[in-house]
């Protein structure tokens, strides 16, 4: 990818044998503000991945304690590496070792710093955006989009002139998405649909929409651009932002199997 395109995608954010905290309290509000995150349990695969993926930010825990790792030389490692050396790195942890926190605050300099978690959730929570506010890892993109593949992982259902037209959701953000319909339903833009159902892997969620534009692909399927009106709330929209995750992070762990591992 051209800098140009790493710049409009962001960075990816890669948390490494992350605290349950991070999945359980803090993950929701990284995803509500657009963050493309992984939660990763694997440092070797990781390491390898991180040479192609440079433009990444990653947070350590170092609290995890795994056979014949030692964190701060772990540190040391992508940082003297010419292809990872571009990698944002930051420390979480529940302790408070000075030693620890002066190797990778002086010594490496993390630029995603050294968050203490057992200030609380909070505090955790605060630090934690403003670190990924200050490596820019939003990018220029508004939302985070995932690919949905050919229906079984998601689809739709509209409520128009009286009748229900089901359709296929061919990517999803908390935006909006683009579709097809299966049976040829054919709307123009602008038309505000109130009654709309996605299910995504066969949990109900329910929205309203505006279509934005339309387009034919290169089968010759017509494909519609919803975006999600005012109506659409707040828990609507954390519903679809961890589906999405869901989605991401399925799609990185199977690219991570495919890394060999020396």
């Amino acid at each position: 990818m051209t800098a140009e395109g790493q710049e409009n995608r962001g960075r990816r954010v890669f948390f490494l044998y992350p605290h349950p905290v991070v999945g359980e309290e803090l993950l929701p509000s990284i995803l509500e503000s657009e963050y493309e995150v992984y939660l990763v349990k694997d440092h070797v695969r990781l390491f390898n991945l991180l040479r192609e993926y440079s433009n990444s930010v990653l947070f350590l825990n170092i609290d995890a304690e795994v056979k014949g790792v030692k964190w701060a030389n772990y540190a040391r490692s992508i940082v003297a590496s010419p292809e990872t050396k571009d990698v944002r790195l930051g420390v979480l942890s529940y302790g408070e070792d000075r030693d620890a926190i002066q190797i990778y605050l002086d010594e490496l300099a993390v630029p995603c710093g050294f968050i203490l978690l057992r200030a609380g959730i909070e505090d955790s929570k605060r630090l934690l955006l403003s670190a990924l506010k200050e490596a820019q890892a939003i990018g220029q993109r508004k939302s985070v989009r995932a690919r949905c593949g050919d229906g079984t992982l998601a689809s739709f259902n509209v409520k128009y002139g009286g009748r229900f037209h089901p359709g296929i959701v061919k990517d999803l953000s908390s935006a909006g998405f683009a579709g097809s319909f299966s049976a040829g339903l054919r709307l123009e833009t602008e038309t505000h649909l109130t009654d709309m159902q996605l299910k995504l892997r066969g949990r109900l969620v329910r929205v309203s929409a505006v279509v934005a534009l339309k387009r034919r692909s290169d089968d010759g399927t017509e494909v519609y651009v919803f975006l999600f009106d005012r109506e659409v709330t707040k828990e609507t929209k954390l519903k679809l932002r961890l589906f999405i995750h869901e989605l991401l992070q399925s799609e990185m762990e199977k690219r991570m199997e495919t890394i060999s591992i020396p």
